[in-house]
């Protein structure tokens, strides 16, 4: 599965949602930091925390405030453990059949967006034609789309 520039950024998104929740802390104290290896070209302009190769160091060291104390680290390094599933075959097979679960086309999708179920669509016309997409039912009040596993807001895809 093969995502554009921009399109892998809601995964980096919802995990600090989830990151959020599990240590219980205010949606500014977590920031995302997405790093792109080897010789990643960006087709796009991307936004500060978005780089490639050595360029997260500049982002890191542009932040001076420190947002927890050395003991809501300690307090987060536990949490994370603690909440971690363990990494034996049981949760393996459990995390496979998680994935083929929503790599199915039958299985019902929700939009990362507002919530609202996902709805397979096929394209009718044009260099698509006859390929399937997921489509936010909550449509045209929101456009988000998964193609191929990755999410992309239609609002901002160029025309």
């Amino acid at each position: 599965m093969r995502c554009s520039d921009s399109e892998g950024l809601p995964r980096a998104d919802s995990k600090v949602k989830a990151l959020e929740a599990l240590l219980d802390v205010p949606a500014e104290t977590i920031l995302s930091l997405v790093v792109f290896s080897g010789s990643a070209v960006f087709k796009t302009r991307m936004p500060g925390n978005v780089t490639a190769g050595g360029g997260y160091v500049c982002y890191i060291e542009s932040f001076r405030e420190p947002v927890l104390n050395d003991f809501q680290v300690q307090e987060a390094m536990e949490r994370i453990e603690t909440g971690r599933l363990a990494p034996n075959r049981e949760t393996h097979c459990q995390h496979v059949e998680q994935l083929k679960a929503r790599f199915e086309p039958s299985a019902k999708r929700t939009c990362p967006e507002c919530e609202s179920d996902m709805v397979l669509h096929t394209v009718k016309r044009g260099a698509n034609a006859g390929n399937r997409f997921w489509g936010c039912s909550a449509y045209p009040k929101c456009r988000q789309v998964e193609v191929d596993g990755c999410y992309i807001n239609a609002k901002k895809l160029p025309s």
